[in-house]
């Protein structure tokens, strides 16, 4: 990767860490991380679709490592936008508090959606 395409994956990273902060600030409440939810399930609609563009079908985004693009945008802006870790710790802080049929469904909404948009992406191109 040349010079201008680690700045390029640094500033798109960071830029896509903002997107997710600022949408975790204004939609998530204090019953729901709709954020989270929303930047997880954009994330892997986008990376279904830059996947299903750059691969043949049957084929994995791996066998084309050298394509920059893809690097940067499923690993940067994608990658940078979505956060499981958040997720994770948002389920586990609603079922230590006790309300785990709302994990439960946190977790189950944030499954179907993310992959079901994944499966989309891929379709779609």
């Amino acid at each position: 990767m040349t010079v201008g395409a680690v700045v390029g994956f640094a500033l798109l990273a960071a830029v896509a860490a903002l997107v997710r902060f600022e949408a975790s600030q204004r939609l998530n409440t204090e019953s729901f991380p709709s954020g989270t939810l929303v930047v997880n399930v954009i994330a892997a609609l986008g990376a279904g679709l830059l996947t299903s563009a750059l691969t043949s079908p049957g084929e994995l985004i791996a066998a084309v490592p050298d394509d920059v693009i893809a690097t940067m945008v499923i690993g940067a802006a994608l990658g940078s936008m979505s956060t499981y870790s958040a997720f994770a710790v948002e389920a586990a802080e609603m079922a230590r508090s006790g309300a785990w049929t709302r994990a439960g469904s946190y977790v189950g909404i944030t499954i179907v959606c993310t992959v079901g948009a994944a499966a989309i992406g891929l379709t779609v191109s």
